[in-house]
């Protein structure tokens, strides 16, 4: 997707808050010191979006990186100044109150057990040429420098930007195999409109297996910002061509190009979920939801079955649900995940068929008790799935959203036994015994569920006293 880049002014809302580098730049005067803004936040102030990251480099022509740090640490005392990093050297400094990341220039040191170099004497293109794209190989020089920063543009990022293109800065292939997570970063980029180009593209092709080498903890890092990024799909879409989703989320191969054999259904299984994430995403969903999306129905590999119909062979897919949410926890325990990440995704798409089933009140109440404050997601969820379905009609995906919301309106979400109106200690003061207390409750919190008592003390009291209550407690367990 092209993009206006017209010429910016270095101020605005848009420009990055460099106040507190004024006085540094005071400070490193007449030292020799070269200081840039590299990378993105140069990139998404080119692009007009926000960054409040400040990447800055370092560089000075004549010195070593040891004798660079004694330079500083003379140059801006008292801030403490302090070096971190071997062959990918980083001098921390604290200025005006906040810690500034300053790397020094670094190019990769192939046959080096570390694989990477640091030194301050290396040029600036030097640098920017050993970063994974173009776009990113950009710097704006800080000081010494004019009125106004100098931007440095050695391989063309900011045409590219531009044109909605994202090439690799050099060779493709020599990026990813540096890091293969810049595949998945590359997904990123195409997340936010930038094409991956045929050079790129078929690297990854190449580099997909590595993926299986990195760090899961890097990894989840990664595809947490895939779907945060606005057009997520059009990222998976790019994964799923160059083999790289089965490397992070096996279960994907068995649904990737799976037939459904349903008259609702136009696509295959892995096309559908990804037509899902789109919806999800021109909705403007959260990312959380997003993913939800991408596995909702992961669980349809395992449990498709085949039978004859009036119009040849028809797929069902009993329980999928279930067995998706448990290759849901599978595939985010692999990535490291979160415990609240897991629970939450799994639990989406365990009841992501439940929508649609709540045609009644009560079942309806029952679902909004189940889902919690998962609610909205998961209706979210919902009107994404039916829409990607043959022949759905839009306003009534909304009407069973709003009779959803407004069955339940009375009751707070994850309404549970701890919820009611009637505590423990009353059901005692009432005469039941200690053994009963629990299966009267969740009786009660049935019924509530059902529609047919209010959560109200005095509801609940009489409705235990009905006739038609249970007079046997024991029954009840």
């Amino acid at each position: 997707m092209p993009f206006d880049l017209p010429t910016r002014s270095f101020s605005g809302p848009l420009w990055p808050d460099l106040a507190a580098l004024d006085g540094l730049c005071q400070a490193l005067d007449g030292s020799g010191c070269e200081l840039y803004l590299v990378g993105g936040a140069v990139r998404d102030w080119l692009r007009g979006v926000p960054n409040t990251d400040l990447d800055l480099l370092v560089r000075h022509p004549d010195l070593n990186s040891d004798a660079l740090e004694d330079l500083l640490r003379r140059q801006l005392a008292p801030a403490p100044v302090l070096g971190v990093g071997e062959s990918f050297r980083v001098l921390k400094v604290k200025w005006a109150g906040e810690w500034l990341d300053l790397a020094l220039p670094s190019q990769p040191a192939p046959g080096t057990a570390q694989g990477w170099r640091s030194d301050p004497r290396l040029s600036l293109a030097a640098d920017l040429g050993r970063r994974d794209f173009t776009v990113n190989a950009l710097a704006l020089r800080l000081c010494p420098g004019h009125e106004e920063p100098e931007l440095s543009d050695p391989f063309g990022g900011r045409a590219d930007l531009a044109a909605g293109q994202l090439r690799a800065t050099g060779s493709a292939a020599e990026r990813l195999h540096e890091d293969p997570l810049r595949l998945l970063r590359a997904a990123r980029f195409a997340a936010q409109g930038l094409a991956p180009d045929a050079e790129l593209t078929a690297a990854a092709q190449a580099a997909a297996p590595r993926l299986a080498q990195v760090a899961p903890e890097r990894l989840w890092h990664e595809w947490q910002r895939l779907f945060a990024a606005p057009r997520s799909s059009a990222g998976l879409r790019w994964l799923a061509r160059v083999g790289a989703l089965a490397v992070i989320v096996p279960a994907w191969a068995e649904v990737e190009g799976l037939e459904q054999h349903n008259p609702h259904h136009r696509e295959t299984v892995s096309d559908h979920l990804l037509s899902v994430v789109a919806e999800l995403d021109r909705m403007g969903a959260a990312p959380l939801t997003r993913q939800a999306g991408f596995f909702h129905d992961i669980g349809k590999g395992r449990t498709r079955t085949l039978e004859p119909g009036p119009q040849g062979l028809c797929g069902h897919f009993y329980g999928h649900e279930k067995v998706g949410a448990e290759l849901t926890r599978q595939s985010l325990r692999q990535l490291r995940a979160s415990g609240q990440d897991i629970r939450d995704l799994s639990r989406l798409v365990e009841l992501h068929m439940r929508p649609g089933q709540a045609g009644t009140r009560a079942a309806a109440r029952r679902l909004v008790a189940a889902a919690g404050e998962l609610l909205e997601p998961l209706l979210d969820l919902y009107a994404a799935d039916r829409l990607a379905h043959v022949g759905e009609d839009p306003a009534q995906i909304a009407a069973r959203q709003t009779f959803i919301r407004a069955a339940a309106a009375d009751l707070p979400r994850a309404f549970s036994e701890h919820s009611l109106a009637l505590s423990g200690h009353d059901l005692l003061a009432l005469g039941l015994k200690q053994g009963e207390i629990g299966a009267v409750k969740r009786w009660l919190t049935e019924q509530v569920l059902a529609g047919t008592t209010p959560n109200e003390r005095d509801a609940l009291v009489q409705r235990l006293q009905a006739k038609d209550a249970p007079a046997d407690r024991q029954s009840l367990k």
